[in-house]
């Protein structure tokens, strides 16, 4: 009877259908563990050529003085992935490459020279799909933010950037942080904002207000940059000013003791210790931010007040370092 079961077993294993049976699984299961990583990789790899291809010209105001270590660290560091980078400044320096905007250093001279960037950039307007102004001490993941922009239009009238709701009714991006523009956006800031004199031409330090003023002017909407869990992806300090803000968020600043401070001793302290900066940075944000890691997407896009030394360490922090 032993001998009769062992028969009938070898002979169903060895019968056609048996035979068919199995290979169909060890191919189904073979293709599910081979394919699917790989799917995911040819899906990586697709959106990564995709995002490639959003042509992002860069425009970093600098000044004669820092061409040798701000605008070289820039240069040297994330401004390789611009697809162009041009240094806007008051002195002609073929190797940044910088142009001499014809316009006199100073603070209040920022919204002039700003204005002359972007008519410079007009320009070259159908060669670039997005146009990122920034300044010499800002550091951006340009892989990220290429990775924001893929999913609109540059022929939609918008602009990205860290957003504050104060002064504009629409908002304002930080000028520190950098904001981006759509081709179509500096066509009508070039031609209807500078050309037709729809926006101020005053001089004036806060460039990034008055840029505002002027984007609010032309209907030119603020895109929300921010990412599927709602966290920023542009920021105008350091990563660990919004990482570990501790006292600096903590300081709540009202409006009477606000008026206090602005002649007194306390505000001069706070003044020198970078907190009443920051603190008004959390009052005044358009999309709050919360504390922690959770502060910040992974996928951010720039920083700001970041020194040539700093500039380099993030990017060995980004580029460079790996886990075992």
């Amino acid at each position: 009877m032993k001998d009769l079961c062992w028969r009938f077993r070898v002979s169903f294993l060895k019968s056609p259908v048996t035979v068919f049976f199995w290979l169909v699984i060890f191919v189904f299961y073979g293709l599910l563990f081979l394919m699917t990583p790989s799917t995911k990789v040819q899906k990586r790899a697709a959106s990564s050529s995709t995002e490639k291809k959003v042509r992002i010209f860069c425009l970093v105001l600098t000044q004669p003085k820092n061409h040798r270590s701000h605008a070289k660290a820039v240069k040297e560091t994330w401004g390789r992935r611009c697809d162009q980078l041009l240094f806007i400044s008051s002195l002609d320096d073929p190797d940044l490459p910088a142009i001499n905007a014809g316009i006199p250093e100073g603070r209040e001279h920022l919204w002039a020279k700003t204005r002359s960037a972007f008519i410079f950039a007009y320009k070259f307007l159908d060669g670039f799909d997005w146009f990122y102004k920034a300044d010499d001490d800002t550091y951006a993941i340009m892989e990220n933010m290429r990775h924001l922009l893929v999913n609109y239009s540059p022929d939609e009238t918008l602009w990205f950037g860290s957003r504050f709701r104060r002064f504009v009714k629409h908002g304002y991006m930080s000028g520190g942080a950098g904001y981006v523009l759509s081709r179509e956006a500096v066509r009508r800031l070039v031609e209807d904002g500078f050309g037709k004199q729809k926006c101020k031409r005053n001089e004036s330090f806060a460039e990034d207000v008055e840029m505002g003023r002027c984007m609010q002017t032309l209907k030119v909407r603020a895109g929300d940059s921010r990412d599927e869990k709602k966290r920023n992806r542009f920021f105008p300090f350091l990563p660990a000013d919004h990482l570990a803000p501790t006292l600096q968020r903590r300081v709540k600043v009202t409006l009477a003791l606000s008026c206090f401070l602005t002649f007194g001793l306390f505000r001069i302290i706070l003044d020198l210790t970078g907190i009443w900066q920051t603190a008004w940075y959390w009052k005044n944000l358009f999309y709050p931010e919360k504390e922690g890691n959770e502060c910040c997407s992974h996928r951010a896009i720039s920083f700001h007040y970041v020194t040539p030394g700093k500039m380099r360490e993030m990017e060995y922090l980004t580029y460079s370092l790996r886990t075992s």
